[in-house]
């Protein structure tokens, strides 16, 4: 599957990408960052670096640096100031483009025939400016799958997730764009969890998983202090997950709209499952167990051999 990810990384944005990068059957031409968790520098320069950790040759592009219509809104009391708290990833400057992200879109978009599937982790700012700025770009997109939302509850406030309540804007583009759209909100990631113990079994002797053993544990420690958890759920990977595995999903149809307004309600998703025009597919829970088998065995990948 040819793809483009567009994220923020953030602690949980890097383990998917650590997670993406593992998997043979996600072909990943580049990377797009967007301000969210952190500021659109660090979101960028932890990209750069899991690039580098992984010894990887991909291009990444730096995106918007605020939403839509609303002010800066991050999330460093999760993620840290920098993205990943105290840890540290290789610099990888290199990997870094100068070129406006929306040229950087219709550069992998049209490089060839095959159609291109977008895995967006943050805010859908990059992805609505695309489809409003340049429409000709929606014939060369298989589909957007989105980690984001929530019809239940959200973590912002009582109806709101996270990357929609900093760009309720951008996603009303995207659930109106037409294209085929896959929302892993909330109601499907709340269902993962993993246990500091299970984190703690992991078995690290590479600087990759060394660092992905590190991350794991300050994120899972930082998230249920925050929050009062009894683990950390891995948000972003499960959009990746929903790619290569969506069997251990529950999912439905429905047309999907989202407040934008200035009040309680903004960000605020409803579903409508009788609607005779479905937008989104919509992930409404998963297989834990399965979810964390997978998420695990693929990460392994980054032990040396002999310890396989």
């Amino acid at each position: 599957m040819r793809c483009l990810i567009d994220c923020d990384p953030g602690a949980d944005d890097v383990l998917a990408l650590l997670f993406a990068l593992q998997r043979v059957e996600l072909d990943v031409q580049g990377i797009v960052t967007v301000a969210g968790n952190v500021p659109l520098e660090e979101v960028t320069a932890n990209a750069c670096g899991v690039v580098e950790l992984t010894g990887r040759n991909l291009p990444v592009c730096a995106g918007s640096d605020r939403p839509l219509v609303k002010g800066r809104y991050h999330a460093s009391e999760v993620h840290g100031e920098s993205g990943i708290g105290p840890l540290k990833l290789p610099q990888g400057l290199e990997h870094r483009v100068n070129t406006n992200f929306i040229d950087f879109y219709m550069e992998k978009l049209f490089a060839t025939e095959e159609k291109t599937t977008i895995i967006a982790l943050g805010p859908l700012t990059n992805v609505a400016l695309l489809l409003r700025t340049r429409p000709e770009a929606m014939e060369r997109i298989e589909g957007i799958v989105f980690m984001g939302g929530a019809y239940g509850t959200g973590n912002v406030t009582p109806f709101a997730e996270f990357n929609a309540y900093v760009d309720p804007e951008a996603y009303k583009i995207v659930f109106d764009s037409g294209l085929p759209v896959t929302m892993v909100g909330l109601d499907a990631t709340h269902e993962t969890l993993i246990s500091p113990q299970e984190i703690a079994n992991l078995r690290a002797n590479t600087p990759e998983s060394t660092f992905i053993k590190d991350l794991l544990t300050w994120y899972c420690h930082n998230v249920m202090t925050v929050y009062g958890y009894a683990g950390s759920h891995m948000h972003d990977p499960s959009a990746i997950m929903m790619l290569v595995h969506p069997e251990i999903f529950r999912t439905f149809d429905a047309s999907l709209t989202i407040s934008t307004q200035e009040d309680y309600t903004r960000a605020h998703i409803l579903v409508d499952r009788s609607a005779p025009r479905k937008n989104v597919t919509v992930t409404s829970g998963l297989d834990n167990e399965a979810f964390k088998s997978i998420f695990f065995h693929t990460l392994e990948k980054y032990l040396s051999k002999e310890d396989l």
